[in-house]
């Protein structure tokens, strides 16, 4: 006989899922860091008086995060087919983690970076894949969403930890403020700072370390699927019976659909909706995670400091960078606070609405040159990221897709981000800010279009009821409409 708590405590899901979540607070702080040691590592490297390789230096070093975390997609799709646990996953790829780490210590040349950049987005590339899955395996329906935003939140928190880290690191206009130094004095000042730099890449390591410790209090280990170890964790959860049982024969269900597909198995009366039903899932998996880049928030992130020093701000692109790391975060506990009452495609309608006024206001500004008005129009697009795209996408995926196609998702995003961060840099050598804001303002009033008639509220549906209802668009006879349940 089971002993039961007296009310459902959801407590031990918030913490599996902050656990499982460092990796995405390392992946947010590598992400951001570059953008605050990218102009110290141009002048150390000796590149600032040639443009065109500044541009391939900081292009290759965005990039190739975004490479190393295909790779890693790849390696999460193969390690989930020889059912290794994303337990083994977390710890085996924070020991990459920290290898990366190491590498970029040894020196800031080039060679030591792109090493390191490679190595960091293997372990990106994991940890994104696996971190919403582990997260929808241990929550129950009730709180999937506000647990599944964990993810975005701690990418939110690595990020202004890296921005904070950028009073203490020079930026380009440091170097202009320095005038006709000699080059020995200029050489002094650059390896001043070398310690601090490397110092730095002390700090996700030992959030890595961390992690590997805290894994030792996960008992629920997916995707080993043991239903013992289920009913043991749900016991801790739900205080009747009835309740456990009933997300118990969820699981059975979920394990039983796996077979099934593995095994290229359906019912005749049911085959035309999973294949219509499937494609037009993944095609909105698709499109989502795609769009994701195309909010323009990478831009942002990748080149805030830049993008504030074209506008006019001078000394306080540092200051306004800051206040992008820590509102994300703010914004995004917005999103955990109120994904379960408004649901997802509300959320994501909102969010979508924002992102659009912030990019015309951004593209306005950045052309009549507004000042404080792009730092509040930049505002207003991240306020509508953290609390659409950035955390409601990923728990959306995880909600339509099966766990296979979710790693070819996180896969689509990363190409995406590949171009974003190949050709930002030479968009905006070539174009100014007005036209590159322009072109991302068109897309996504594209992208709002798609969110109105091709997203459904997923919200509180089991995983049968989305698919009978992805079924329905576009059909006509949807009172006919066949339903599929496991048998």
């Amino acid at each position: 006989m089971h002993s039961y708590p007296t009310q459902n405590s959801y407590s031990i899901v918030y913490q599996y899922a902050a656990i499982i979540s460092i990796g995405s607070l390392v992946f947010g702080f590598f992400i951001g860091v570059f953008n605050s040691i990218q102009a110290y590592e141009v002048y150390y490297n000796d590149l600032q008086n040639d443009p065109s390789q500044k541009s391939i230096f900081v292009g290759l070093c965005n990039s190739l995060l975004a490479i190393g975390a295909i790779i890693g997609s790849l390696l999460a799709l193969f390690f989930q087919k020889v059912g290794l646990s994303y337990k083994f996953q977390s710890s085996a790829m924070d020991i990459v983690g920290i290898l990366s780490c190491a590498i970029m210590i040894i020196d800031l040349y080039p060679i030591y970076i792109y090493i390191g950049r490679i190595l960091c987005g293997i372990y990106t590339g994991v940890q994104t894949a696996i971190c919403v899955i582990y997260i929808k395996e241990v929550s129950p329906s009730e709180v999937v969403g506000k647990a599944g935003t964990f993810n975005q939140l701690f990418v939110t928190i690595g990020l202004a930890i890296s921005f904070t880290l950028s009073f203490f690191i020079p930026q380009q206009f440091d170097f202009e403020e320095l005038g006709n130094i000699s080059n020995k004095q200029m050489n002094n000042y650059i390896q001043n700072y070398k310690l601090r730099v490397q110092l730095i890449q002390l700090i996700p390591m030992l959030f890595m370390l961390l992690r590997i410790i805290l894994m030792r209090k996960i008992k629920l280990n997916p995707p080993q699927y043991n239903i013992k170890e289920y009913e043991t964790y749900f016991t801790k959860i739900y205080h009747t019976e009835n309740e456990m049982q009933i997300k118990i024969k969820e699981i059975k269900d979920m394990q039983q659909f796996r077979n099934l597909q593995s095994a290229s198995i359906y019912h005749s009366q049911s085959s035309n909706l999973a294949t219509s039903s499937f494609w037009k899932r993944f095609a909105v998996g698709f499109i989502l995670s795609g769009s994701l880049q195309f909010t323009g928030i990478n831009i942002i992130i990748f080149y805030s400091n830049d993008i504030f020093q074209k506008m006019g701000s001078g000394e306080s692109a540092k200051v306004y960078t800051l206040i992008l790391g820590i509102l994300q975060t703010v914004f995004t506990l917005i999103s955990t606070k109120y994904i379960e009452r408004y649901g997802r495609k509300l959320m994501l309608l909102l969010g979508e609405v924002l992102i659009i006024i912030g990019l015309v206001v951004v593209t306005i500004s950045s052309h009549q040159n507004l000042g404080l008005l792009s730092l509040f129009a930049i505002l207003t697009h991240l306020l509508g990221f953290s609390i659409s795209f950035g955390p409601v996408v990923w728990v959306y995926i995880v909600e339509i897709l099966e766990e296979k196609y979710v790693f070819f998702m996180s896969l689509n995003s990363w190409l995406f981000t590949i171009f974003i961060g190949l050709g930002v840099p030479f968009l905006m050598s070539i174009f100014n800010l007005f036209t590159i804001f322009l072109i991302f303002s068109m897309i996504n009033v594209l992208i709002l279009v798609f969110l109105i008639f091709f997203i459904i509220e997923t919200k509180g549906k089991t995983f049968n009821q989305i698919q009978n209802e992805y079924y329905q668009i576009n059909n006509t006879d949807i009172n006919n409409v066949p339903h599929m349940e496991l048998q």
